[in-house]
């Protein structure tokens, strides 16, 4: 009887024991969040709905066990909230970070727009063109629309006729330009202006400045260019060119009227010569035919040298005119040699009255030049007179000057170059140069306004005129004309 009283209470003991074991397990695990000396106390005491504490029935090696477990977990969960609260604190920092470069790219982004904005304003809306190529310019890459304004052709024909634009340059302009922009990448650089023609005739000038792009490596990969119309500009310049030769023609003009002035007596003296002989021709011819004793032969010989000085006297009054009047410069070919030979004559009679004697050293079958013959007589007779002046107190024995034509140097290819050479007493060295500006001579009397007129007439005409001095007291004014193109002695 004993023995079957006690089992049931064992038995019920040990369904005690599991199920405090299953109420701790649960209890801790719905408690993970909270201290581990409160999941204790939670499971060791409740509060029942009275407010009496109630005793635990936990056997008492588990509460013995309690407190090292709830210490282990303490730490653990320490540690991870400790690293959780530094991931927030990371996460804070990064989300911050991240805000900022948010902001600072969006910034960036809303500046390149406006930038790509504005600068697309100037491109589409600009007066010059913007394009950039291909190195060698058979591809274009990219084109304003102002290039239909400049050009007067559409724009986009040129992404698929890469050639339109060079087609449209002026023919006279147009191999230059295309070497031009073929050496682009070699050079690096490029500036170049040209002509352009509309199809309806119109022509423009344009200023095309250009660079390379290169890669990485150095190569050029791009060309990029700005093309402005200049046409204006141009039209200015050619007008501010005009006014300044009428001025200079105009002062050319009074220093021959001058130069003439200065020689007039000396001229008329070398017009009564042939007058004078017309007059003795005439009058015997005239006395011979009243005595009726004169033969035919002798009449007819004397008439003929009578009408030679009347031509020798017209010829010398027509060059004169020619030389004092007043007209439009008109460029043709000529004959150096004939030019000097003309100057001579007339200017010889200067050197006849100072006792000078003037040797001609014609080189012969030169090239003609083209030039207005009045304006290069007019710097031949400004650079012989310098000459003839500057030996004014030397010796009439050995007094002379010299004037050479032949072909200029490598200096100045494809010209003819026209020397005269005096035995003057020199020129000091700093005035070979200065003497050229107006208004500087070494003349007690002189204007010197000459040689300035000289170098502005040699310089239109595409050559230059220089003075070179000797140590033996000799100056040499060198004159440089080109020769016409297709005339040039092979």
């Amino acid at each position: 009887m004993r023995r079957g009283v006690r089992r049931p209470i064992a038995a019920d003991i040990g369904r005690s024991s599991r199920r405090e074991k299953a109420q701790l397990s649960r209890s801790r695990n719905r408690h993970a969040a909270t201290n581990g000396l409160t999941q204790v106390r939670s499971v060791d005491s409740s509060d029942p709905p009275d407010g009496r504490a109630a005793r635990t029935s936990l056997p008492s090696s588990l509460i013995t066990a309690a407190p090292n477990a709830d210490d282990r977990l303490a730490r653990n969960l320490a540690r991870a909230l400790e690293a959780q609260s530094e991931r927030a604190s990371l996460l804070a920092r990064t989300r911050a970070r991240c805000k900022i470069e948010i902001a600072r790219r969006k910034l960036v982004e809303r500046t390149l727009r406006d930038t790509e904005e504005r600068f697309c304003q100037l491109v589409e809306y600009g007066d010059d063109v913007f394009w950039l190529a291909e190195p060698d310019l058979r591809r274009i890459l990219y084109v304003s629309p102002s290039y239909e304004r400049i050009w007067g052709r559409p724009f986009r024909r040129l992404y698929t006729h890469p050639e339109d634009w060079l087609d449209a340059i002026h023919e006279d302009d147009r191999q230059r330009v295309r070497e031009a922009f073929a050496a682009t990448a070699i050079k690096g650089h490029g500036d170049e202006e040209y002509r352009v023609v509309h199809p309806d005739g119109t022509v423009r000038w344009v200023h095309d400045r250009r660079l390379p792009i290169r890669d990485g490596r150095g190569a050029v990969c791009r060309i990029a260019g700005i093309a402005g119309d200049i046409t204006e500009r141009k039209q200015r310049e050619e007008a501010l060119t005009r006014q300044v030769r009428e001025q200079q023609a105009q002062l050319a003009h009074a220093q021959r009227l001058g130069t003439m002035g200065e020689i007039a007596s000396l001229l008329a003296h070398e017009l009564s010569q042939p007058l004078a002989a017309i007059a003795n021709y005439v009058t015997g011819c005239v006395r011979q035919l009243r005595s009726r004793v004169g033969r035919r032969a002798d009449l007819l010989e004397m008439m003929e040298e009578a009408a030679a000085e009347a031509l020798r006297g017209g010829e010398i009054i027509r060059h004169l005119w020619d030389f004092v009047h007043k007209r439009t410069p008109e460029r043709e070919p000529a004959d150096v040699n004939q030019l000097v030979r003309d100057v001579t004559r007339l200017i010889g009679v200067e050197a006849d009255e100072k006792g000078i004697a003037i040797h001609l050293d014609l080189s012969v079958d030169l090239p003609r030049v083209e030039v207005d013959r009045v304006q290069v007589e007019q710097v031949l007779v400004n650079l012989i007179r310098n000459g003839l002046e500057a030996m004014h107190e030397s010796d009439p024995e050995t007094a002379s000057l010299t004037v050479r034509t032949t072909m200029a140097g490598p200096d100045s290819p494809d010209s003819i170059e026209i020397s005269v050479r005096d035995h003057g007493g020199g020129l000091p060295a700093h005035l070979v140069d200065a003497v050229f500006a107006p208004f500087v001579t070494t003349k007690p009397n002189g204007l010197g306004m000459g040689l300035s007129i000289s170098r502005s007439i040699a310089e239109a005409h595409g050559g230059r005129v220089w003075l070179t001095a000797d140590s033996n007291g000799a100056t040499t004014a060198r004159f440089t004309l080109p020769v016409v193109a297709g005339d040039r002695s092979e």
